[in-house]
């Protein structure tokens, strides 16, 4: 093993991570089977991401049991995979207010139309999980300058995948408010949709 003994900027916690594995396998397991069983195949992007999570926080204690001579590998999956599932949670909702828009028969009630809300939302979160993905992959290096620069990477594209999500909060209260003070026809047809 080589000496990466400051790679963790603080000593990780073997039983966090743990009970953060147990929680995301359970979870992660239950959507597997729903989506497989339901065949709502526009749920991956959210299986994915519980899946990247396990991955994450699995790589997270096998990082955490090699102190004080830690090993880059571990640590930099552990990262990755744990920055970039939200992205896939994130990207998954976006899939779905689309869904939920013309199920409802309500794209008049949106400020973005439909046919783009899910390529503008979904394009603003692979650019911000590029950004992620690539500064986490440079926060596994040796050279500090780079750990910095890598740093500021993934905060660059936190901020982005915030912002993104931000909007998309609020084209979602618009779309729920609108709909809920006046319903449309299909709605008031069908209150309850399948």
């Amino acid at each position: 093993m080589s000496d990466h003994s400051d790679i963790w900027k603080y000593n990780p916690s073997i039983p966090l991570a743990g009970l953060a594995t147990a929680i995301f396998n359970i979870l992660t397991g239950i959507h597997g089977y729903q989506l497989f069983r339901t065949k709502t195949w526009y749920f991956i992007a959210f299986w994915a991401g519980g899946v990247c999570e396990c991955v994450g926080y699995t790589m997270r204690i096998w990082s955490a049991e090699e102190g004080p001579d830690y090993t880059v590998g571990p640590y930099a999956v552990s990262q990755v995979a744990v920055l970039i599932a939200p992205s896939l949670f994130a990207a998954s909702m976006y899939m779905e207010l689309g869904r939920i828009i013309r199920l409802c028969g309500g794209e008049a009630y949106t400020i973005v139309r439909v046919s783009w809300l899910t390529k503008i939302f979904v394009i603003g979160d692979v650019a911000a999980f590029l950004l992620q993905g690539g500064g986490s992959g440079l926060l596994a290096s040796d050279n500090s300058d780079t750990t910095k620069t890598g740093e500021r990477i993934v905060i660059v594209g936190l901020v982005a995948q915030i912002i993104f999500f931000a909007l998309f909060v609020v084209t979602s209260l618009i779309f729920h408010r609108s709909i809920h003070r006046t319903p449309t026809a299909k709605l008031r047809q069908h209150p309850n949709p399948p």
